[in-house]
Order: structure tokens, then C-alpha cells, then sequence
């Protein structure tokens, strides 16, 4: 797993200015890419699909309906 260099260096200025982030994705191996990219210690909050299954909410495609 390769990340966007230019977002990797967005989330790192975020962080130097101690301004909180999180990641979203519909993905239940989320973690484990993060975790891939060596890029999870970045984010404060992840917000992933096993939060979907874990608390039954609506998925994909209309997941306000």
C-alpha cells in the first residue's frame, strides 16, 4: 500500500499544528491498510466499516435512507 505523498504531508502539518485528524472509509480492513502504509499513528479517530457492522448502520449505497 502506497499513500498519496501530498496528503501524507497535509495530515503531518495538520498534526504539527496539534489540529486533531481522522480517517473514514467503508472498508473493514481499514486498519489493517493504514497499518500497511505505515501510516495509522496519524490519525486520532478512524471511522471504518467494522464501526458499521458493530453498531448495524445503513451501508453503502444510500446510507441516510
Amino acid at each position: 500500500v502506497e499513500p498519496y505523498e501530498a496528503a501524507i504531508a497535509l495530515v503531518r502539518k495538520l498534526r504539527a499544528q496539534e489540529i486533531q485528524t481522522a480517517v473514514v472509509s467503508s472498508s473493514n480492513n481499514c486498519a489493517a491498510v493504514l497499518g500497511a502504509a505505515g501510516i495509522a499513528q496519524l490519525f486520532d479517530a478512524r471511522v471504518d466499516g467494522t464501526d458499521v457492522t458493530r453498531l448495524a448502520l445503513k451501508g453503502k449505497p444510500a446510507p441516510d435512507a
